[in-house]
């Protein structure tokens, strides 16, 4: 029976379709060369044996009809047919499904650069058969490796090299005939070897350059054209030297991350310091705004890595840090882009304005307040040690909002940052009879609220519905929060201390009113009538109270400064940490306790639930408790003044300077023609302000402002001119290495370069300077250098002359004495001994061989640079290096 099931085969080479009685000859593919001679591997697809037992005849030869090599093989054996030859079975993926095949390896030798075929004929025990086309491989042939290269050009330990360098080695000559290609391999220092690059040159200039003031070691890879194989060079090294002041090299952004949004409009910058070879002082630039390529500066001349900075913008901001020394090198960061907050609020809070004044906070008559009566008749009291004593309290100006913070306003909030908000399940939050746990929205891992998720599975809730008076009514359904309508005008409950925080910042720069505040506003402010409740001596006039459920704001009648349910509703989380003993060290003006506390923060006004009059006064105090979190707690958001900072900047001579920078405020201000400078900024601002004006430095340090509560005037900053005189390095060379005694005359005055071809020229002044450098034995240079505002650093090159031949390398202590005759453009070589002596170009051609006895005239027709390679009969090897013109 013959089975016509098409089957694909995929393999590293292509597609191979085939019926299931088609025998395919896998590896070697047909046709390929380079296959190893001593041992070779057979691969083919094999059979089912639904039509009997397969076993497959293996025919190879060197002719188109291969004879027969071996019979009856049985892949099944898995294992020896005898000494040389092995049989196993295999698979290979078709369509993602495995698919059998054969493989034989055998050990035996065949001919050299020979063409083989094969074929494979399956048969089975019926006398059916089932053969494979045939396929043909080449077997290696001999090769010889090429010669190995020998490294010309730097010499082994060479110093003071330029950045980029010209490197070259000796041609490899390939016996074969082969193509010849050369691998460079380079490491910096103690680090590892790495690729270059390919070349069929035998030289190569680094196009990139290399680090200064750093060490190198290179060798030369010469590769066979024929199988790929490598002969290395021995490894040389050399240096490249410090020639010019390193722009610092600065390190990574670390935070804020690329990309991250809603972050608060407080942001804490991180960067890695930048390295700098010179040991120079680095200073940094902060610039944060909403361009894609920052121009505000936030910060200037700061050596520290890290800065904070208060922001009032939505929407993507931008952030990068110029890195600088001494001498005005920079580098510029990457530009990462981050949100304080990606989407600005679409509600509206009314704020309602409270004077400055002060009053009796707390209460000194009490130690308890009853309640009410027990169940037998006894009276209930409450413990209220923690309003003792009444104590003068004095508050500066504020706002405060008029109703507590609805549902629907927050539900907006959550979907402005909807991206960054995870539904979770609460970590101690749980239902009241069958423990399941809530779900809470968090920001970042932050907690924010409680939430209904919609989405759940009920098995999570023990099949328990959404239940209005017992779940929050901001319900998220899997793509957004929206609201149980008949709570969207009712305050927001189920608020963690966290989302009440990150609301009022995101809100416009609120924040929580201190407890002190509440407390003030609750009585009226300055025009408190003294009642026991917010608003009133009858509680039921302003306080919703003894109910299952919250009401909407403002259901009730205001207080005296048209504030609305500061008695009762939903409790009102404060910015203080509760703590019972406060009153009796709380300062005078504007107190807000910051000490820890396992009791979390203070709440007032007290909630719809509970029922004693007692609970609603004013003076009650309550708290969130350590987990910064409770059912009933909302939000009631305050808000500080604005408050106005000015100055000047002025010059060192008390002229008053115009487009200076004002930096380290939360906006970028500038001077105006007079030198002033103004803004306004919320109330509780911290910062440094600094100036900046290109050419100028600060005379003053930063100014520092510490929880503005008042306008800040006369901020004045003086700036004085950069120094005028700087410092001018000029290093001579010859392109290769320093050159020491050179004459470097400026505007008249000779200058003498040092061991190391350095000269240093202090206090000198900007301006155009004329140059003329000279040294025995080299061409002499001139040119202008140009002083402006900065240290200079200058390299000049010179070049040597003679009438013939020079000598690059002259030191004899080889062995090898090179002298040179430039009358006929000679060189003369003196060698004690008989040696080869053959000359490479730059490029490592071969220019001539020739032998010497003692002593040579060599001759060079040619102009350049030239190398000598002399071999004695100990095979020693020498370089020396010569320049013909």
């Amino acid at each position: 029976m013959k089975n016509n099931l098409l089957i694909t085969i995929t393999f590293l080479f292509g597609i191979l379709t085939v019926k299931a009685t088609d025998v395919k000859l896998i590896i070697p593919k047909n046709q390929e060369t380079h296959i190893p001679y001593d041992q070779f591997r057979l691969e083919w697809s094999t059979l089912d044996n639904t039509n009997g037992a397969i076993t497959y005849d293996l025919y190879l030869g060197t002719t188109p009809t291969p004879v027969l090599y071996k019979s009856d093989l049985d892949p099944s054996i898995n294992g020896p047919i005898n000494d040389h030859v092995f049989i196993a079975e295999s698979v290979v993926n078709i369509n993602g499904q495995p698919h059998p095949t054969a493989i034989l390896f055998a050990n035996t030798a065949l001919i050299k650069n020979t063409t083989y075929y094969w074929k494979i004929i399956a048969k089975n025990e019926h006398g059916d058969f089932f053969p494979s086309q045939t396929f043909s491989f080449t077997t290696i042939r001999e090769n010889t490796l090429p010669t190995v290269p020998t490294l010309l050009s730097p010499v082994n330990g060479a110093q003071d090299l330029i950045t980029k360098p010209t490197i070259s080695w000796s041609e490899s000559i390939d016996a074969d005939g082969d193509d010849v290609s050369y691998a460079i391999s380079l490491k910096e220092g103690n680090g590892n070897f790495k690729p270059i690059t390919i070349v069929t040159d035998t030289s190569y200039t680094f196009s990139m350059p290399l680090n200064d003031d750093a060490t190198y070691y290179w060798k030369i890879y010469a590769i066979d054209g024929y199988t790929g194989e490598r002969v290395s060079s021995n490894t040389a090294s050399f240096r490249i030297e410090n020639y010019q002041n390193d722009t610092p090299e600065l390190g990574n952004l670390l935070t804020p991350a690329n990309g991250i949004k809603n972050l608060g409009f407080k942001i804490d910058f991180k960067w890695n310091a930048a390295i700098d070879k010179d040991n120079d002082a680095v200073t940094y630039d902060v610039y944060a705004d909403t361009n894609n390529n920052p121009q505000t500066l936030i910060a200037s001349n700061i050596s520290n890595t890290n800065v904070t900075h208060i922001f009032n913008n939505y929407g993507a901001i931008y952030w990068k840090v110029v890195a600088k020394d001494s001498y005005g090198n920079t580098d510029t960061s990457a530009i990462y882009q981050f949100s304080c907050w990606e989407n600005a609020p679409n509600i509206s809070i009314d704020m309602i304005e409270v004077e400055s004044g002060s009053f009796m906070m707390g209460q000194s008559d009490h130690t308890q307040i009853a309640l009410g009566q027990n169940i037998d008749g006894s009276i209930l009291y409450s413990d209220v040690t923690d309003e003792n004593p009444a104590h003068l309290i004095s508050l500066r100006d504020y706002q405060i909002s008029k109703y507590e913070i609805t549902n629907t306003q927050y539900v907006s909030f959550l979907n402005s940052i909807i991206d960054d908000v995870v539904v979770e399940f609460s970590e101690n939050n749980t239902h009241r009879r069958l423990s399941f746990k809530y779900k809470r929205a968090s920001l970042k891992g932050i907690p924010l609220c409680q939430v209904f998720d919609q989405t759940r599975d009920l098995n999570e809730r023990k099949n328990i519905p959404y239940e209005p008076n017992f779940d929050a009514p901001i319900i998220w359904n899997g793509t957004s929060f929206e609201l149980d309508p008949n709570y969207a005008n009712h305050p927001v409950r189920w608020m963690y201390y966290t989302g009440v925080k990150y609301f009022a910042e995101w809100g416009g720069n609120y924040r929580l009113p201190s407890e002190a505040e509440w407390e003030f506003a609750a009585l009226g402010g300055n025009h408190s009538n003294g009642y026991t409740y917010s608003g009133s001596n009858n509680l039921d006039d302003v306080a919703v109270r003894g109910a299952i459920s919250t009401a909407p704001v403002g259901s009730l009648s205001a207080n005296e400064l048209e504030i609305y349910d500061m008695s009762g509703n939903v409790a009102e989380i404060c910015e203080d940490i509760y703590n019972v003993n406060y009153y009796k060290n709380s300062p005078s003006n504007n107190p807000i306790c910051t000490i820890p506390s396992y009791f979390g923060r203070v709440t007032r006004g007290e909630y719809y639930k509970l029922v004693y009059e007692a609970h609603f006064r004013i003076k009650k105090r309550f708290r969130l408790a350590y987990e910064q979190y409770m059912e009933t707690s909302g939000i009631r958001l305050a808000k500080s003044k604005d408050y106005k900072v000015s100055g000047r900047v002025l010059d060192s001579h008390g002229d008053p300077l115009a487009g200076v920078i004002i930096s380290g405020l939360p906006t970028q201000v500038i001077t105006n023609a007079n030198g002033e400078y103004n803004t306004t900024i919320t109330g509780g601002w911290s910062g440094n302000i600094t100036a900046y004006k290109m050419g100028y430095t600060s005379t003053n340090q930063a100014i520092n402002l510490v929880n503005l509560y008042e306008n800040s005037e006369n901020n004045d900053i003086t700036l004085a001119l950069k120094p005028t005189e700087y410092n001018l390095s000029i290093y001579v060379t010859d392109g290769i290495k320093a050159l020491s005694n050179s004459t470097v005359t400026i505007e008249g005055i000779d200058y003498i370069t040092d061991a190391n071809g350095k000269i240093n020229i202090n206090n000198i002044s900007t301006g155009h300077y004329n140059y003329t450098a000279s040294t025995q034995g080299f061409e002499g240079a001139s040119g202008t250098i140009v002083v402006n505002n900065n240290d200079v650093s200058k390299t000049i090159t010179l070049f040597k002359t003679t009438l013939g031949i020079d000598i690059v390398d002259s030191d004899a202590s080889d062995g090898v004495k090179i002298y040179p005759n430039p009358f006929n453009k000679a060189l003369y070589v003196e060698y004690n001994g008989t040696a080869t002596v053959s000359v490479y170009n730059v490029l490592g051609k071969l220019i001539k061989t020739e032998k010497i006895v003692h002593k040579l005239n060599l001759t060079i027709n040619q102009k350049g640079m030239f190398y000598l390679i002399i071999r004695d009969k100990d095979n020693r090897v020498i370089t020396k290096k010569a320049i013909s013109k």
